[in-house]
């Protein structure tokens, strides 16, 4: 096989998962989201699920320095992406939509990325916060959906 084909052949690889951010967001899964991040006992094979629920490359768990417990997920996009400003919004609209989320004036700590954009959101006793930053040292543009108790 050529290396231009074998290129080729890897990069096909990487397809299913840039057509599945472009897919809608479920309910249900943003819901489960919700839950896990609030419920008192966290179940770690259902973060697992949710990860593959909410199409995501990454989650996990982390203490906020209140000591509440949030859960985070990650998504990347090639730098500066439309498809990225594209998901952010399609996120902001299903937590508004499916958790009926209000918008809250954002955080102001950032990482030093290239460009970064924060949007946060209340639901009861719930807050999230969605971001979008670009990092040009990883060619990259990252989003990232923290959910936790209030």
């Amino acid at each position: 096989m050529s290396s231009a084909r074998a290129i080729g052949a890897l990069l096909l690889g990487f397809q299913p998962l840039v057509a599945m951010t472009e897919e809608t967001l479920e309910c249900s899964a943003l819901t489960a989201l919700a839950e896990q991040a609030t419920a008192e006992i966290l179940v770690p094979n259902k973060i697992s699920a949710l990860e593959a629920d909410l199409s995501a490359q990454n989650c996990g768990t982390a203490i906020t320095q209140r000591g509440r417990r949030e859960i985070h997920c990650r998504w990347s996009f090639d730098y500066r992406a439309e498809a990225a400003i594209a998901f952010q919004d399609h996120v902001a609209s299903r937590l508004r939509e499916c958790l009926s989320a209000v918008d809250v004036a954002p955080e102001q700590g950032v990482n030093h990325p290239d460009t970064y954009d924060q949007q946060q959101f209340r639901a009861d006793d719930l807050g999230a916060s969605l971001s979008r930053k670009d990092k040009a040292a990883i060619n990259a543009t990252l989003i990232f959906l923290r959910v936790g108790g209030v």
